[in-house]
């Protein structure tokens, strides 16, 4: 019997979770959680998941994002079936109390292999014989936490208590009980093994170099910007739609990295993310002090006046270039100090090149440029003879 060819299965896998992703669409109305959680993790996951698995199907990374994305496909249209068939319209549909379940406890299993990934990332074997330990543990933990979330039910009470008052516990008694201990053991093991391949990415992100080093650095600025933007989400807007909205950063980083694909722009995408970043919030906070601010010192009637608005509309569009500029250079002088002290020799040739009228210290002037910026393994400078021309 012959078998599929790698890149053949994952595409046709990552169809099937799509399929499943869509037939959540079957069970109206389509919860919130859908579309802000599941649906960017599902999609991004599978399809990028199934990408990497068809180029580089040697890999395992690609195939722990195809498997991931599955995972939470079947979460989305569990969840959709289960508010249909319990909620919405109670009874109509059978077996709503196993599917909550299943879709509540598919996550553990899912996690873990979004920790093995991590692991195995970036080119799919592990730093060291002595990671065989954690990996394995996350394997194991992945395995035994969905068998027996199964048997359990204080969890499913508390991450969906909506769905906890529509549903039934599908096994009570000791089984119950030690569903609870043992599922609960493997939540809390599986978040130490996700802080240990975080901590393992940041300490391989110091020690390598290279190559490798670039393919780490895209995954950990995904992963910190992911934090930021959840982080700021539950601050400001007191839940974290942000975060859910920026995970989809993480597998697009990780494929980017795994197929090498304009590896070395990480670093001109941090600085420019940093400038950005700082120039949107020095921007907007400016904006708050003139609309906000400047209306309750003149007490008008309404703050948000036209007038005013337009007003601090002009203001920023004033600052923004400048602004913009100079965060750059701050930026460029701490995180790009090759390019800065390149830019500034540059500068001081230019201002000799004004001023200076010998020519024998113009090309000496010019090689030491050379070599100070670009850094050649060896420079001259040949000038034709007058009598040529």
């Amino acid at each position: 019997m012959k078998l599929v060819e790698p890149s053949r299965l994952a595409p046709a896998l990552g169809a099937v979770f799509l399929l499943i992703l869509a037939g959540g669409w079957l069970w109206p109305p389509i919860a919130g959680v859908f579309f802000v959680f599941i649906l960017p993790i599902a999609l991004s996951f599978t399809i990028v998941g199934a990408f990497v698995a068809m180029r580089r199907p040697e890999n395992p990374v690609g195939w722990l994002m195809l498997a991931f994305g599955g995972v939470a496909s079947l979460n989305g249209a569990s969840n959709q079936y289960f508010t249909y068939g319990a909620i919405t319209h109670p009874g109509s549909l059978p077996g709503t109390d196993f599917v909550i379940s299943l879709a509540v406890h598919t996550w553990h299993p899912g996690f873990a292999l979004f920790i093995l990934a991590f692991f195995l990332f970036p080119d799919g074997t592990l730093p060291s014989p002595r990671w065989r330990i954690p990996a394995a543990a996350t394997a194991l933990l992945g395995t035994v936490g969905v068998v027996f979330g199964m048997l359990e039910f204080e969890f499913q009470r508390t991450w969906d208590p909506i769905a906890g008052r529509a549903m039934d516990p599908l096994f009570g008694g000791t089984l119950r009980t030690i569903g609870d201990v043992v599922f609960g053991f493997c939540v809390l093991a599986l978040v130490a093994m996700f802080a240990v391949s975080a901590v393992g990415l940041v300490v391989r992100l110091r020690r390598t170099r290279g190559v490798e080093r670039e393919q780490i650095k895209w995954v950990v600025s995904a992963i910190v910007l992911t934090v930021i933007a959840l982080v700021s989400s539950l601050f400001v807007f007191g839940n974290g739609t942000l975060g859910a909205l920026m995970l989809p950063s993480i597998p697009i980083s990780m494929a980017v990295a795994v197929l090498r694909y304009r590896l070395f722009d990480i670093d001109r995408l941090i600085r420019r993310t940093l400038v950005y970043a700082t120039v949107t919030a020095v921007l907007t906070g400016i904006y708050s002090v003139i609309v906000v601010g400047v209306g309750t010192v003149f007490e008008t009637e309404n703050s948000t006046s036209p007038a005013l608005v337009a007003a601090a509309t002009l203001v920023l569009a004033t600052l923004f270039r400048p602004l913009r500029n100079r965060l750059q250079t701050i930026v460029d002088r701490h995180f790009n100090r090759r390019r800065f002290d390149a830019t500034r020799t540059i500068e001081t040739f230019a201002a000799q090149l004004r001023n200076e009228i010998d020519l024998d210290s113009l090309s000496a002037t010019l090689v030491a440029t050379v070599n100070e910026t670009i850094e050649p393994a060896q420079a001259s400078l040949w000038l034709r003879s007058p009598r040529d021309y």
